[in-house]
């Protein structure tokens, strides 16, 4: 009789070769090309699900489509229904209702083996670079095996009927092989169309199962090939799966048509293992392969929660992702999926109570000291999470040492003294307005539970947050200058004292989000100042040709900036920019030290014509509040960095401006002060916060001109 192909050790190593793929990049971004392992994954299904109901019908004559669905809710929906609500709950727990509304549809639709529609119906991208935000997105290549496995025993049972004639396989065979033709001709067209939906689309999925189908049908020819043949085979395949892994330089093409390397590697490995007296590449039999591809199910299946709701509730420790899913992998499958496939409840040819008692007796023999062992680490995991949750969550504020009264003096370098008698510079004590907000920042510190906010964290979680802000009556009229779509005028863009000295703004989103800041100062009453707002969201400040967003406007932009500020001469120029590290258009990180040099080269165009050329630094970037505000406020405390400011006062003729006495006590900067939430993301202030600080920005800026 020929043996079953789900209990071939080389595609349990297989399994382990894809999941391993798959979870790699999805945690680490490395290999670049390891969602290949998705489509090898199909072939698999295609030709296991297909070769077991293809041997049913050898052996039986028929092919029984209930028996074959107690198969498939037996292996796969105990495991899938843990995950699903394990995570849920954990959810629930730490994340906004705003995203958990969205989790739960996200979780509904996996449940119901549609999520592939779901996701493609979102415009979800399915190869984000910056990672899944759903702990469900990989149910979408469930979905679509799920899909497959009701299509296939139906059309098996259509054309095969009771009889096992070998003419109703070839047509059954034939038939797979045009609609797995014709699927890898509509996925190229797909593709090229609209690759999103060809990643999440069933129809332009289904080849690559329609090729491990094709595969089982010719299983018994194969079985006649030589065994040089069928090794030589497999080591190509195996090759072919890795090299696309590795030397695929993104996803342009998939599903098709570049996926066709990986799903004929996998074809080629599984085709080696069918032939007489097989000899499957000898990594695939190592012991610890093939106990990964025993487990590979469970694995799949929790990675992806594990490491979305880690990085909604502790970022900074996302490499326990792997050993966490590894262990909670383990765990689920010795207690929960290798079990259910032998529960006695889906026999469904009970002759007794007696036999029906047995049944569960024998079952329960079996697997008793199994179940105890990994129910009491499942217990154990389970309390050690919940301990180390509780104490994360209800950990105070880390101080830094020596901070008992941390009054930073705020700083500016090479200011040009006004002899206004309030400069920064010396030993003289900090300005009380800069004093009051350090104590405020201190007893922000100190805080071990979040008060209620303004805005919430739920307001900023909101995809269309900042969207709306552009829109605000409160903020419209200053956010709204910044956006690279805007159309206002420069007279609607300045603020304050119509006859005033003039300032001008300049640099990205830190700077136009700061800008309310700079707005009050200028409209305060007596200020002698207007101050002119000509920030440019995702368009930062400098010679270089960077652009943080597809803006094919902002070289204009900043052209049209040099010359506003030539023809204008204002008294003062606000240069702010971006603290967070900046890669350029090949991906490596820009040095300090350049980027410091390409903000000057700009600047020296027209720093003949102003009075003062300043470079603000803006609020130390810091964890994204969105995320970390679920946890302790500790969670979001943040560290301002010195050395974009170093690099800065190496540039000549310049003033540097460090705003950390705004935002930071000592080297520790809270996210929530006075109950206002100081970051919309993990670089932009809100709009309150920089309203609130607005005096004590005015203290900082005293050294550069006459009052402001």
């Amino acid at each position: 009789m020929h043996r079953p192909p789900s209990h071939r050790a080389d595609v349990q190593g297989l399994r382990a070769v894809a999941v391993g793929l798959v979870v790699l990049e999805h945690v680490t971004g490395a290999p670049a090309g390891g969602f290949i392992g998705i489509d090898v994954l199909f072939v698999i299904s295609g030709f296991l699900i297909t070769g077991v109901l293809l041997q049913e019908h050898r052996d039986t004559g028929r092919v029984s489509l209930s028996r074959f669905a107690l198969r498939r809710v037996q292996r796969l929906l105990p495991s899938a229904a843990v995950v699903l609500g394990a995570s849920l709950v954990v959810a629930w727990s730490i994340v906004p209702p705003v995203h958990l509304r969205s989790m739960l549809l996200d979780g509904a639709w996996s449940a119901a083996s549609l999520a592939n529609w779901h996701f493609a119906a979102e415009q979800t991208d399915h190869f984000a670079s910056d990672g899944p935000d759903s702990p469900f997105l990989h149910f979408w290549s469930l979905s679509v095996e799920g899909q497959f496995s009701v299509v296939m025993p139906v059309m098996l049972v259509l054309v095969l009927g009771r009889r096992s004639a070998v003419g109703r396989r070839r047509v059954a065979a034939a038939l797979v092989a045009a609609a797995t033709i014709a699927s890898f001709s509509s996925a190229c067209v797909l593709t090229s169309a609209d690759p999103s939906s060809a990643a999440f689309s069933t129809a332009a999925r289904a080849w690559e199962l329609g090729a491990g189908a094709v595969l089982a049908f010719a299983g018994p020819w194969l079985r006649g090939s030589s065994p040089a043949l069928g090794r030589i085979a497999g080591w190509v395949g195996l090759v072919l799966i890795i090299a696309s892994a590795l030397l695929v330089p993104g996803a342009s093409g998939f599903p098709a048509p570049w996926a066709a390397v990986p799903v004929v590697g996998a074809l080629l490995v599984l085709a080696g293992g069918v032939t007489r007296d097989a000899h499957p590449p000898s990594v695939l039999l190592l012991r610890p392969v093939t106990a990964l591809g025993a487990v590979s199910y469970s694995l799949y299946l929790w990675h992806l929660p594990v490491l979305v709701l880690l990085a909604w509730s502790a970022p900074e420790a996302q490499w326990l992702t792997i050993p966490l899913s590894c262990a909670l992998a383990v765990t689920t499958h010795r207690l929960i999926e290798r079990p259910g496939t032998t529960v006695p409840w889906t026999a469904v040819h009970w002759r007794s109570s007696l036999e029906h008692r047995e049944r569960w007796r024998a079952w329960g023999t079996i697997h008793h000291s199994e179940l105890r062992r990994y129910g009491v680490a499942a217990l154990t995991m389970t309390t050690l999470l919940v301990t180390v949750a509780a104490t994360v969550r209800l950990r105070p504020a880390d101080l830094p040492l020596g901070s008992a009264d941390p009054v930073a003096r705020p700083t500016t370098s090479t200011a040009p003294d006004t002899g206004t008698g309030t400069g920064t510079g010396g030993d003289d004590p900090a300005p009380q307005v800069v004093a009051d907000r350090q104590r405020a920042l201190r007893a922000a510190l100190a805080a071990v539970t979040w008060s209620d906010t303004t805005p919430t964290v739920d307001d900023v979680s909101a995809p269309t947050y900042l969207a709306s802000l552009v829109t605000d009556p409160a903020w419209s009229d200053v956010l709204g200058c910044s956006a690279p779509a805007s159309t206002r005028s420069l007279e609607s863009c300045t603020f304050g004292a119509p006859e005033g000295r003039l300032a001008i703004l300049v640099g990205d989103s830190t700077a136009a989000f700061t800008m309310p800041a700079f707005r009050a100062l200028a409209e305060r009453p007596g200020s002698g100042w207007q101050v002119l707002d000509l920030a440019r969201t995702a368009c930062p400040f400098t010679a270089a040709d960077l652009v943080f967003a597809d803006d094919p406007t902002c070289s204009a932009h900043r052209e049209h900036v040099v010359d506003v500020i030539r023809e204008r001469q204002p008294d003062l120029v606000l240069v702010m920019n971006t603290s967070s590290v900046v890669e350029d258009d090949d991906g490596d990180q820009v040095s300090d030290a350049d980027w410091a040099r390409d903000v000057g080269r700009i600047t020296s165009r027209f720093r003949d014509r102003v009075g003062t050329t300043a470079i603000v630094l803006p609020n130390p970037p810091g964890p994204d509040t969105r995320t970390c505000a679920l946890r302790s406020p500790s969670a979001c405390v943040t560290r301002p960095a010195a050395g974009r400011r170093a690099a800065y006062e190496t540039i000549s003729g310049v003033s540097v401006v460090d705003t950390a006495p705004l935002w930071c006590s000592g080297s520790a900067c809270p996210d929530v002060v006075a109950d206002h939430l100081v970051r919309v993301d993990a670089i932009h202030v809100t709009p309150q916060a920089a309203v609130d600080v607005a005096p004590a920005l005015r203290q900082l800026l005293v050294g550069l001109m006459p009052p402001l």
